[in-house]
């Protein structure tokens, strides 16, 4: 899976709260099409926070803000029914986001540590 595609998972950090988010990134395709979609969910508990909706675009292009800043892109190595995911994400999607994440934590404590 690409940025490109039609869905992404992204890691991100809000600034304004101090918090770890889990977004869902997907433009819409049959009766939505022509309409994307945000969903979030807190990093640490991944509990559902919020979705966002909007007509007449692309994700990649309406949410395109979020991906400024700190963001990290998830690949997930199945494709998962996003609407199983309203409420606290599902474990399996939790446990294979959270491995990606440890691995990037790691990977960027080495980064600063070879600085």
């Amino acid at each position: 899976m690409t940025k490109t595609e039609n869905r992404a998972w992204y890691y991100w950090w809000n600034p304004n709260d101090e918090k770890w988010y889990i977004l869902a990134f997907v433009n819409g395709q049959g009766k939505g099409k022509g309409s994307c979609s945000l969903r979030r969910w807190e990093a640490k508990s991944g509990d559902f926070v919020n979705k966002e909706v909007i007509k007449g675009g692309q994700w990649q292009h309406k949410f395109g803000d979020y991906l400024h800043g700190t963001s990290f892109f998830l690949h997930l190595r199945s494709r998962h029914n996003l609407k199983d995911c309203i409420g606290t994400l599902p474990q399996d999607i939790l446990s294979e986001i959270r491995e990606q994440i440890t691995k990037l934590h790691i990977s960027l404590s080495l980064i600063l540590l070879d600085c």
